[in-house]
């Protein structure tokens, strides 16, 4: 195991330590790794760690950018005081002053955190009893958790316009189609084809590639529907909640192929770089 390897390991399981983050960087600097992609590689494939939010709020610091690094900070505060007093958390005094903290940084950087997804004039924000902050604009709704979009509600057409910059810039653990309605069939509830690629697209809007939906489809399940073909029939779902929650599975596998071309994004440790010279 490298040295590199092994830090990381500690960063996760003690996310509050500011040393073992103090000696990742010091690492990711002598490997020339010290970047923005690798941060987020990290942060992608281990969406529950604070302590690599908070690394990369360093790396924020060392480029300029205090405001954005302390939404991260506080909102990994804010989510740390959740978790510990789950029942009382409005309650304790510094919740107050964490949810003012938030509100101040959120007004500075809202147009920022949503740049390249919602355009600027159309942004509204708010935050919400659990420490998130929700922005909306443009058919689309960005949940922020501990400092980056985790879960996203917006029609499907916004949806594959800007998947891949939501998904190579954030942890995406939840996404809703907010224009797909699964069909209650007599077997369950179907996705019907105004959900699918049909044979002749001019004769549907708003449909989905079959790229995304194809993770819907592998293996079996009881409930098909009858009389209609294999592809159609396995997108029968026993409940609604079941159904979206499929959809939802099939949009955060879509999302996270679009940035699997970025080594970093496959959550690997990078090989250093053998001319230090030149970043990678």
């Amino acid at each position: 195991m490298t040295d590199l390897e092994s830090l990381l390991k500690a960063v996760l399981s003690h996310p509050a330590e500011t040393t073992l983050r103090g000696m990742l960087q010091d690492e990711l600097i002598a490997t020339d790794c010290w970047e923005w992609q690798t941060l987020l590689g990290f942060i992608r494939t281990h969406p529950e760690s604070d302590g690599l939010r908070l690394l990369a709020a360093d790396w924020l610091d060392g480029e300029g950018q205090g405001a954005r690094a302390d939404f991260i900070r506080v909102q990994c505060a804010l989510a740390s005081l959740m978790k510990e007093y789950p029942d009382s958390s409005a309650s304790r005094p510094e919740y107050d002053e964490f949810m003012a903290i938030q509100a101040g940084l959120t007004r500075v950087i809202c147009s920022t955190l949503t740049q390249g997804v919602i355009h600027p004039a159309q942004v509204t924000w708010e935050q919400t009893e659990d420490g998130w902050v929700n922005i909306t604009g443009g058919g689309a709704a960005i949940v922020y958790d501990r400092g980056f979009a985790a879960r996203c509600l917006m029609d499907s057409s916004v949806f594959l316009a800007k998947a891949g910059e939501l998904f190579r810039n954030n942890p995406i653990t939840y996404v809703r189609l907010t224009d797909k309605m699964p069909v209650r069939v007599a077997e369950g509830w179907w996705w019907a084809d105004s959900c699918l690629n049909p044979a002749d697209p001019t004769s549907c809007t708003g449909y989905l590639p079959p790229d995304l939906y194809e993770a819907m489809l592998e293996g079996d399940r009881s409930g098909r529907r009858r009389s209609v073909p294999r592809s159609a029939a396995d997108l029968t779902f026993p409940t609604q909640d079941a159904a979206i929650a499929a959809l939802s599975g099939a949009c955060l596998v879509y999302g996270r192929a679009l940035v699997m071309s970025d080594p970093y994004a496959r959550g690997g440790i990078p090989e250093p770089a053998r001319n230090t010279s030149v970043r990678r």
